[in-house]
């Protein structure tokens, strides 16, 4: 559907959507990359949470588009759709996000490399089978060169995602090491500003002096000295109190960002070091179905939810399900 039909549909008159262009478009763009990865890796189950969550949001905008400002009550029914749009965009974002993360996975570089050396190994074992090779050694001479390339390519795939999480690390570290500078001094300026506002003594000591009964002297020390609170009085309280309460804000502000940025920091690295943990376990056998098995470990690591102690109420996600038993492959491998 056309985002412009969806937002002025033809029958709409004066009446349109604009007020949930965002959220339109945003579903359109969410469903459409959806669509370019593997959804047949999903349980059946979670296929059709992502279905119904499809539909809803299907259904929303077809009615939508066919709304005419002739049939019913335009006003009533335009704020039905668009509390409807927002309330099943909502449901079906937190329906399906959860397996995107997944989903992706499975369409990144790694399962890429994965799907291209299998692809070589039918080519070469088809060509084998053309060939009729008869000398046993020539065919296992191929095979180890296959099994050599196989790893090659995994490896340098694996090390190239390391390299990038790294460097989204580095990154985010630097930004984060500026945040903490600009928090100290955004704190350092709160603390002075508070102290020559409210708490700094008089720093000279003026002779009384016979003031108009309309005149109100207004340093921290005749504020305290004043036993009657006037208009002048409370109008520079104020004005005190709106400036240090926006520097202390400005504090907390810089703050968050500081923690957010060591939170990314953290988690890139965390999946940088489970990249090359896998490389270094990959080394230490040469079974197939364990070296699987280490893959879809370090890639759940990689990727899962992790806390890093930076962010508010973190939580971590139930661990996915184990597709391999170790102790099966252990055994089998003995």
């Amino acid at each position: 559907m056309d985002l412009e039909s969806l937002v002025k549909p033809k029958d709409a008159g004066n009446y349109g959507f604009e007020s949930v262009r965002e959220e339109m478009l945003a579903a359109q763009n969410f469903y459409r990359d959806l669509l370019e990865l593997r959804l047949e890796t999903l349980p059946d189950s979670q296929i059709h949470n992502v279905r119904s969550g499809a539909e809803s949001i299907a259904g929303i905008l077809t009615n939508i588009q066919k709304f005419n400002q002739l049939q019913g009550n335009p006003n009533e029914k335009m704020t039905n759709y668009i509390e409807e749009m927002r309330r099943n965009w909502r449901n079906a974002f937190g329906n399906t996000a959860p397996y995107v993360a997944w989903l992706k996975i499975s369409s990144s570089a790694i399962a890429n490399e994965i799907v291209r050396i299998r692809m070589v190994e039918k080519t070469v074992l088809d060509h084998l089978k053309r060939m009729d090779v008869e000398s046993t050694e020539a065919k296992e001479e191929l095979k180890r060169a296959l099994v050599a390339a196989r790893e090659a390519s995994a490896g340098a795939a694996t090390a190239t995602q390391a390299a990038e999480f790294e460097r989204e690390a580095i990154v985010s570290e630097k930004a984060a090491r500026l945040w903490l500078a600009v928090t100290v001094l955004m704190l350092g300026l709160a603390i002075l500003v508070t102290f020559f506002a409210f708490a700094r003594p008089a720093l000279v000591a003026q002779p009384p002096i016979a003031q108009p009964t309309n005149q109100v002297a207004l340093s921290s020390g005749d504020l305290r000295a004043s036993n009657s609170l006037t208009p002048e009085v409370l109008r520079s309280l104020i004005s005190r109190v709106v400036v240090v309460t926006f520097l202390y804000f400005g504090v907390l502000w810089a703050g968050k960002n500081y923690a957010a940025c060591r939170h990314n920091a953290t988690v890139n690295r965390h999946r940088r070091n489970s990249m090359q943990t896998f490389l270094a376990f990959r080394e230490a056998t040469a079974d197939q179905p364990t070296r699987d098995f280490i893959l879809r470990q370090a890639v759940a690591c990689a990727f899962a939810p992790q806390q890093s102690g930076y962010l508010k109420n973190e939580t971590l996600a139930e661990p996915p399900a184990q597709l391999i038993d170790p102790a099966r492959i252990i055994g089998k491998s003995d």
